[in-house]
Order: structure tokens, then sequence, then C-alpha cells
């Protein structure tokens, strides 16, 4: 049977980039042993004295109530915990975000004496953007647990299940080379036709960048390290995103010489990690949901490819 090329490569290419959308569930002690352990990691004298240290700012105590452990283990037949965050990231968040795998894997372990794998997978975001990639990673069971920097929003907490925040921050921008002559000291002067901004795209910042400052020109950057090069090259008159980033990138990276300013606006806030958010008293102890949807399009793709 011959189908039109065009709704071949549409019907590849859509299965390809939406995979994610199929989820599935996970239990409720599944999620509550993700809870329990960052609630055990956040109040651990270790944890506190590495953020502090690595990030500049302090670890917020956590307003829920405390989540009891499962009483049976939910990760049983698992020879490890996938732990997720995106490709591109930079110091210090690198080290933050794989510290914050291991050292729930290990709470994890010590509470029901096991020995699980840390599995520390990376995701490049470049074709959805950083949150509905990392949103979909979790929800459709190829990632345990999200260890990026997500920013706690009631909106993104209709898709994506929070654990309490394993530290603090705030939002930054920089000022870079770019028409050194204009007079740009506070974020709200970025707001003027003419003025390029540039920001991660999907991310919290990149919304800022749309809705509080609609004059200027958002340019979207598909990975977080090429912010950097356009801070360089002076391309843009800012870039807007996470100070702790920012500050680590031109005082540390750079050593100052970067031949910008960094700035905060706004006050400082949570950031957690979070799990699958389709939680059901029956829903299964996540294993990989995603790779069976994944295989399930293959063959879709295949047959498709085998007519054609």
């Amino acid at each position: 049977m011959n189908y039109p090329k065009a709704l071949v490569v549409f019907l590849i290419s859509f299965a390809i980039l939406n995979v994610g959308i199929f989820a599935i569930t996970v239990s409720q002690d599944f999620t509550n042993a993700f809870d329990a352990a960052v609630q055990a990691m956040i109040t651990d004298s270790e944890w506190n004295k590495f953020y502090s240290d690595t990030m500049y700012f302090t670890v917020p105590t956590c307003t829920s109530a405390t989540v009891k452990w499962p009483t049976k283990n939910p990760f049983i037949g698992r020879s490890g915990l996938n732990m997720c965050f995106e490709t591109g990231t930079l110091s210090p968040w690198l080290e933050t975000k794989t510290k914050i795998a291991q050292m729930v894997v290990q709470k994890i372990n010590s509470h029901y004496g096991t020995s699980y794998n840390a599995n520390i997978l990376r995701f490049n975001t470049s074709a959805l953007g950083f949150f509905d990639t990392m949103k979909n990673a979790v929800n459709n069971g190829d990632c345990d647990m999200i260890t990026a920097n997500i920013l706690v929003t009631a909106e993104r907490s209709s898709s994506i299940h929070y654990q309490c925040p394993f530290g603090s921050g705030s939002n930054g921008w920089i000022r870079t080379k770019r028409d050194p002559q204009l007079s740009i000291t506070d974020i709200s002067q970025l707001n003027k036709t003419g003025i390029m901004v540039g920001a991660y795209e999907g991310t919290a910042f990149a919304t800022y960048v749309k809705t509080n400052l609609p004059a200027a020109t958002f340019v979207p950057y598909s990975g977080i390290n090429l912010q950097y090069d356009a801070v360089l090259d002076g391309s843009v008159h800012a870039i807007i995103g996470d100070a702790i980033q920012y500050y680590n990138w031109a005082n540390v990276q750079m050593s100052g010489k970067c031949n910008c300013t960094v700035k905060t606006y706004g006050n400082t806030f949570g950031m957690a990690t979070f799990t699958n958010v389709n939680i059901t008293t029956s829903g299964v102890d996540q294993i990989g949901g995603g790779n069976v949807w994944t295989s399930f399009l293959v063959l879709i793709i295949v047959s498709i490819l085998v007519m054609f």
C-alpha cells in the first residue's frame, strides 16, 4: 500500500517527539518513598553543608507534613533507580544535581537495607524545551525522579509531583557588553524596543521575558550552555536565568573576566525535585514504562515503512 511521503514523515516525527505523552501510573508507596527520602536528605547536615558551600544559599525548612516511609519496599526487583536531569548542565549545578540523585538513593538504601544504584540519565531538551522534556521523561516511566532545579509553581503542580524543596535560590540576569553606552541597571529597563534578551527555552525564565518584557526581543536558547556564548560575543543585551549559576560562571569559571555584570531580581525561592504525578492506589512501582510505549511506536513506524 502506498502512502503519501509527507504523511509518513509526519507520523514518524510525531511519534518521536511525542513519545513522552504516554503516561503510566505509579503507586502511592512509590511516591511516598521518594518524598520520605528527600525529607531525610534535607535535614541531613551533610546535605546542608554541601548546599551552602556550593550554592551560596541555604536549604529551606520543609513546610509539608512529614511523609512516612512505606512499610513495604516499593522497588523490589529493581537493580537501580533512574535519576534524571538535562544535558548541558554546568557547574555548580552539575555537581549538585548529581549529589541529590546519589543522596536520595542512599537514603532509600539505608532505610530498606538495599543496594540500588543511582542511574543518572541526562536528556536533551532542544526539541520540547526544558520543562516538557523532563515532565514527559518522568511521567512516561523513563525516569523515577527528576533532580533538576525546578521552581515550585501552582501551574506545574497539576502535571508533576513535587518533593520538599532541596534548596533555595534567586532569579538572576547578566548585563553583557552589548551597547555599553546604554545605562541598564534594573531588569525593568530591558523592556524596550531594540533590546535583546535571552533565556533558556522551556523555563520559567523564558516565560518571564515573554510576559514581563514584551517590548524586548526574546532570544531563546535550546541548551543552557548556549546563553554564555551570547554573553561573550555580545549578541544580546542581557540573559535571564538562575542567579547561582550566573555567579558561579562569571566569578569562578570566568574569573571575573566575562566583561559582564551579574545581578539578582525578585525574592528568593525554593527549588525541588519531582516524580510522576499519576499516582493511584493500583499504580505500578515504576519500571520504565516509557520504554514499552517507545517499542510500541517503533513497531508502528516499521509497519508504515514496510507498507510504504
